[in-house]
């Protein structure tokens, strides 16, 4: 599962990420926003796999933002959340982007060492879109890298789009494979994606195809529906 943060607005409804998470990052609120997000999902995460039956093995992924991952006791901060709620460091996945990475210095590598040391898993989110080289996977230590959607949309369908693609995404899990990496493909809308990542050997997946985001009492409804069979849910 993934976190994903929402707004609903007394006024205004449901307010968008795109609308407000901006806005966070510029005057620093992320920093609060961002630790309430990663309490809350790794409380509930705990909750349920203490009370669901086959919800032991649950792992949730918490996006960091850049302010995020410069914080200078972000390492702390988090081993202080998985001891405080009782989570196995190893159910939490923490998602960057290459923009927080790129420049590949010391200190961000020695960050991202520290969290490994924790025991969370780390995920690069959104590979393709920025300033991708496929060379530095070599030196950070990852656990997983999300394929971004632009790069499943075409997949299963004929045309140019998929030629194009499927070449790409082929040679990103190969490349990932054989250094150790799982690989994650967001953005999964129909069934005619999902064989075609199968047929390349992706290890997961993500996207409407197999639910829309949902509240976390409609979830928790799902998860119990499955009793002790094992429940494979991505959300996207």
């Amino acid at each position: 599962m993934e976190a994903l943060l929402r707004w609903l607005h007394p006024v205004r409804g449901l307010v968008s990420p795109l609308s407000f998470i901006p806005l966070a990052e510029e005057t620093g609120l992320i920093l609060p926003i961002g630790q309430w997000v990663l309490e809350t999902a790794c409380a509930q995460v705990r909750d349920w796999q203490r009370r669901i039956p086959g919800a032991a093995d649950l792992v949730v992924s918490v996006n960091l933002s850049a302010r995020q991952f410069a914080q200078a006791d972000l390492v702390p901060t988090i081993a202080a959340i998985v001891d405080s709620t009782g989570l196995d460091p190893a159910a939490l996945e923490l998602e960057i982007t290459e923009s927080i990475v790129m420049d590949q210095s010391e200190a961000s590598i020695e960050r991202l060492q520290a969290l490994r040391a924790l025991g969370v898993q780390l995920v690069l989110d959104d590979f393709g879109t920025g300033y991708s080289s496929l060379s530095y996977l070599r030196r950070l230590p990852l656990d997983t890298i999300k394929v971004d959607r632009s790069f499943v949309s075409g997949l299963g369908l004929d045309g140019r789009e998929a030629a194009v693609d499927l070449p790409i995404v082929q040679a990103v899990i190969s490349l990932a494979h054989g250094l150790g990496i799982s690989v994650v493909a967001e953005g999964i809308e129909g069934p005619g994606q999902l064989a075609c990542l199968r047929d390349l050997a992706c290890d997961r997946g993500q996207g409407f195809y197999f639910a829309r985001p949902l509240p976390p009492d409609e979830l928790e409804a799902i998860l119990s529906a499955a009793g002790a069979e094992p429940v494979t849910l991505p959300l996207g």
